[in-house]
């Protein structure tokens, strides 16, 4: 099977993995904040239901901060690879 478990892939650092991941959870949730604003805004004009509305707009906000949250981890993988730290 070509998964693999990251834990022990590749070596890391603990302090950077923290920091990569701590200004990536605040940046995620800039990022869903936005995208809560503007796909209310742009759902408001499409659809009178505001409880639909609500509903997707959270989605949105709700996928946009999981893509940030993950590629935050990502680039904090791929930095602490890149540096060799070791454990």
């Amino acid at each position: 099977m070509w998964c693999v478990c990251l834990k022990g892939a590749f070596p890391t650092n603990d302090a950077l993995l923290r920091l990569v991941g701590s200004l990536g959870a605040i940046f995620a949730l800039l990022a869903s904040a936005m995208a809560f604003l503007i796909s209310w805004q742009e759902y408001s004009h499409h659809f009178h239901d505001r409880k639909r509305v609500l509903r997707l707009s959270l989605r949105t906000a709700a996928v946009a901060f999981l893509f940030f949250a993950v590629l935050s981890v990502l680039a904090a993988l791929a930095i602490s690879r890149m540096m060799g730290a070791k454990e």
